[in-house]
């Protein structure tokens, strides 16, 4: 299961181009439905709530990822 975890980590932190930090704050509230793809069930779109900042803890704006 640990193995699982972890290769699933590691496809999602390259298949969105996201930093280490960004993926350790993803939560499952994050992800949602993509209309122009169908195809990808309800995980289709990714909003990375905390990105890059300048200062740790500073919220920085939604940007959705495909």
């Amino acid at each position: 299961m640990t193995a699982y975890r972890d290769a699933t980590l590691f496809k999602v932190l390259y298949a969105w181009g996201l930093r280490r930090t960004e993926c350790s704050k993803l939560d499952v509230v994050d992800w949602g439905r993509n209309p122009a793809a169908p195809e990808l069930g309800r995980f289709g779109m990714l909003a990375v709530r905390y990105g890059k900042a300048k200062r740790a803890g500073r919220r920085a704006g939604v940007a959705w990822r495909r």
